[in-house]
């Protein structure tokens, strides 16, 4: 999976600026505890207190960003960052602003943010300064120092990948979907390297000395050399609207309708293909700048389970389980967690599918959402399309330490990033600071 996924959680959110609110939301915590079942299959029947689980109303902080004319964009990856018509603001662990830097945009009435994201030392954003000029910036992410700012004749550019030494950016042509702009970009200076067309980028990754892409308009996933942009090769896939795309080792692997292709890197050769189940859901890496597995892990409605190695294809272990649907999976180093229909979140052994533990989430909630950091794992989930339930378990344990509800609106939010101390939410009008432990 590309590295922007893990290192950039990018939402475009309404509000020309964002303005510090201690306020926080009164929703009522729920009162039904998590019950933990370890690998010997005994329930842990302690009450809510004797098992260090804390039940909170409100988050620790809370930064809101106000609904007015404009736009702003957000990433997070190792820190928290909002760009806005003129300005640059990182918050800090507790969600205050920590520093402010100007952007470099004269007297330009127009300019508006369309995204930013957070790579290594900098963090680089883009913006539409008038009708047929974008223009992308960088900053230091430390000092807030502008590195660079350079306007191109795109407009907007959205970043599709950022390495050590290249920035990528592109637009897909409104009147042509089938054609898009791809440019490479020196990331230490915006100086532009190379340009070329292809169809709209849904998702994109860096191995080898290649960029290779997938549109979901022409239906092909292309690899171009980093250096020079030229096509290194193609292939063409049935038509479907999304896809994942990874890679491990030489391998070079994406998920699109109902099969799963190997590819070997960097001559592009089909080296496996297997076919998926019409319901197929692919579980993903759920910590920040974790590399994916060696596995890929498939799940169907039916409750089944499988892991498939990525170099060769070859199925490793299945698990067919009763507890419902897989709505909600995540990757971490040693286990894979699943939260199923009927409120079991369980962890599983990656390398024999064998149980760690089960936790009883019973809950009417949905968009369920897994996120992991060093030793605890999180689960959002949304109720109605308002509110937000936000719960934190042991990741060697399955202990539930506390849960918190979240008045978020429509759109369903995911934990983004995690910090030193909390985990952040990005909802469409704020950001939410949760800890990672346990509540103050």
């Amino acid at each position: 999976m590309d590295r922007r996924h893990y290192l950039a959680a990018v939402g475009v959110l309404l509000g020309a600026g964002c303005t510090s609110n201690d306020s926080s939301p009164d929703p009522e915590p729920s009162d039904e505890p998590s019950d933990s079942e370890g690998s010997n299959g005994t329930s842990d029947s302690k009450s809510p207190s004797e098992r260090s689980e804390s039940l909170s109303n409100t988050p620790e902080w809370k930064y809101d960003i106000p609904d007015e004319r404009g736009s702003s964009a957000v990433t997070v990856g190792d820190g928290v960052y909002i760009v806005e018509s003129g300005k640059l603001i990182h918050l800090s662990e507790t969600g205050g602003v920590q520093c402010t830097s100007d952007l470099d945009w004269g007297s330009l009435d127009i300019a508006e943010p369309k995204d930013i994201i957070l790579s290594g030392d900098s963090v680089y954003y883009s913006a539409r300064v008038s009708p047929g000029t974008g223009r992308l910036g960088a900053h230091d992410a430390g000092t807030g120092d502008q590195l660079w700012a350079q306007d191109f004749d795109i407009n907007p550019l959205n970043f599709i990948e950022v390495t050590e030494d290249t920035v990528f950016a592109g637009r897909t042509s409104a009147e042509e979907p089938g054609r898009a702009s791809i440019l490479s970009i020196d990331a230490s200076t915006g100086d532009e390297r190379w340009r070329t067309v292809t169809g709209m980028t849904e998702d994109a990754t860096t191995s080898h000395g290649l960029l290779v892409v997938y549109s979901d308009v022409t239906n092909t996933v292309t690899a171009l050399g980093i250096d020079t942009g030229d096509e290194q090769w193609n292939d063409s896939l049935s038509p479907d609207s999304s896809a994942r795309i990874f890679t491990y080792g030489d391998t070079f692997s994406i998920a699109v309708g109902f099969s799963v292709f190997g590819y070997s890197l960097p001559d592009g050769k089909t080296i496996w293909h297997r076919s998926l189940e019409r319901d197929w859901r692919l579980a993903e890496p759920a910590q920040i700048d974790s590399a994916y597995p060696s596995d890929i892990y498939v799940a169907n409605g039916g409750g089944e389970l499988r892991a498939i190695d990525v170099a060769a294809g070859n199925e490793r272990w299945v698990i067919d389980d009763t507890e419902g649907e897989h709505t909600a999976m995540g990757v971490g180093t040693n286990s894979i967690f699943v939260y199923y229909s009927d409120g079991s979140l369980i962890s599983y052994d990656v390398d024999d599918g064998s149980q760690w533990w089960r936790s009883s989430v019973t809950s009417d909630y949905e968009n369920q959402h897994i996120f992991l950091s060093t030793d605890t794992v999180f689960l959002t989930s949304q109720q109605f399309g308002k509110e937000t339930s936000v719960q934190a378990f042991d990741i060697e344990s399955g202990q539930r330490r506390w849960q918190t509800r979240l008045s978020t609106g429509e759109a369903p939010p995911k934990i983004r990033t995690a910090l030193d101390e909390h985990v952040v939410v990005v909802t469409p009008d704020s950001i939410y600071g949760l800890p990672i432990d346990e509540f103050a």
